[in-house]
């Protein structure tokens, strides 16, 4: 019935309660198993994760050696199939080409050195 009241008095003050002398030996030995408890968690979390961290790390390089080795399978497959000696045997075999009677090599270096000389060469009927 506090709504009725006047408004000028005073509130009334609560008793507080004894705290009992009895609680209190416990109560720092009962905090402090706590916080260790809680510091070791978070200690075992961090641990754990540490190693889930190394876990996957080992298999990422794993993958990298076997992603590098298929790179390297896949080069000598391309060198080998674009091999002179390859061209040539399809070319001749399946694509009914002849080799050419006389064949005639141009040294490009030669001509990359002398820009007028490659102009002339280009010339040429």
């Amino acid at each position: 019935m506090e709504s009725l009241r006047p408004a000028h008095l005073p509130k009334p003050r609560l008793e507080k309660r004894p705290v009992r002398p009895e609680l209190i030996p416990w109560s720092y030995p009962l905090l402090g198993f706590v916080v260790v408890s809680l510091l070791l968690v978070l200690y075992l979390c961090q641990f754990a994760q540490t190693v889930s961290s190394q876990y996957k790390m080992v298999a990422l390089k794993e993958t990298r050696k076997t992603l590098l080795r298929q790179q390297q399978d896949l080069e000598l497959s391309v060198q080998r199939l674009t091999s002179l000696e390859r061209v040539e045997s399809v070319a001749t075999k399946r694509l009914g080409m002849v080799l050419p009677e006389l064949r005639e090599t141009l040294d490009v270096g030669a001509y990359a050195a002398k820009p007028r000389d490659l102009a002339v060469v280009s010339a040429r009927p």
